[in-house]
């Protein structure tokens, strides 16, 4: 059975938010405001696999967030940029780095 690929990104941007969330499926309906049956059919449908269409994931927007960081200038390698997540990926770029680049860059990192 097709599936509208918007309806599908959006049940599947809240069944990942409910797997952080720590609610129970009905508390994180209810604190949505969704239905729990609808939740309930389309939590399946993301946990069988469904995906989406090219088209749909093209359209999506993936959220970046920016967290703050703490300047080390001493341990700092010349005028290197790096880049750290709190989950271990590291990025470094010379001091030259075009700023276009590392914009485009950061919007494609987890």
């Amino acid at each position: 059975m097709a599936h509208d690929p918007n309806k599908l990104a959006y049940w599947a941007d809240h069944y990942r938010s409910w797997q952080s969330s720590g609610l129970s499926q009905r508390s994180y309906c209810q604190r949505e405001g969704l239905s729990y049956a609808a939740f309930d059919h389309w939590r399946r449908r993301v946990r069988e696999g469904a995906s989406l269409p090219a088209t749909a994931t093209s359209k999506r927007v993936s959220k970046l967030t920016l967290v703050p960081v703490q300047l080390d200038v001493a341990a700092s390698r010349g005028n290197d940029i790096q880049l750290r997540s709190p989950s271990g990926w590291q990025v470094t770029l010379p001091a030259t780095f075009d700023g276009a680049a590392l914009a485009q860059l950061l919007a494609h990192l987890p």
